[in-house]
């Protein structure tokens, strides 16, 4: 069979439970190499987005065909909650297992709050302190990045610098 004459690959996939990794079931014929079905990854990386961090995530775009190579990486980009992350995709075998891991650390807010001021009621003893972290509800940033929550105890309000560690959203808290 020529390659003009290949009819159309269907595309079938797999999800694997493992944090951060998504199974895809591979599409190969007529003499071509083994490509991981696209459409179905980005789907899968988009729920996988979605249910790591609890956040809204519109769209996934990758690259429109990936030859299937073990250790071969490519990026995708993701449209989350009205922001733009890369998400780097490596190919775990050659049998569509991926690992997917943004660039930036996805932060929602309300869950950076919450822990600040858990952190800040168990250092001070209190139960009574509220945090507030203006700005999106949903924050991708870069490590090294600051930005400024406000912890209010009693009559006291206080500047929280918070730092992003890694990717990850390790954080790091000073009270200004």
């Amino acid at each position: 069979m020529s390659r003009a004459s290949c009819p159309r690959r269907r595309r079938r996939r797999a999800a694997t439970r493992s944090f951060g990794t998504v199974a895809v079931l591979l599409v190969a014929g007529c003499g071509r190499p083994a490509v991981l079905d696209v459409e179905r990854s980005e789907a899968r990386i988009r729920e996988r987005l979605s249910e790591t961090y609890d956040v809204d995530v519109a769209a996934v775009t990758c690259p429109d065909e990936v030859d299937v190579e073990a250790g071969a990486t490519f990026t995708c980009r993701a449209r989350v909650s009205g922001s733009t992350v890369v998400v780097d995709v490596r190919q775990r075998d050659d049998e569509g297992a991926l690992d997917v891991a943004p660039t930036r650390a996805v932060l929602v807010a309300r869950r950076v709050a919450t822990d600040i001021a858990e952190v800040l009621a168990d250092r001070f003893e209190r139960d009574d302190v509220a945090v507030r972290c203006p700005g999106d509800p949903v924050r991708i940033e870069e490590p090294g990045a600051t930005f400024t929550c406000t912890a209010v105890d009693g009559e006291e309000t206080k500047a929280v610098e918070v730092r992003v560690r890694d990717v990850h959203g390790a954080l790091t808290y000073t009270v200004r």
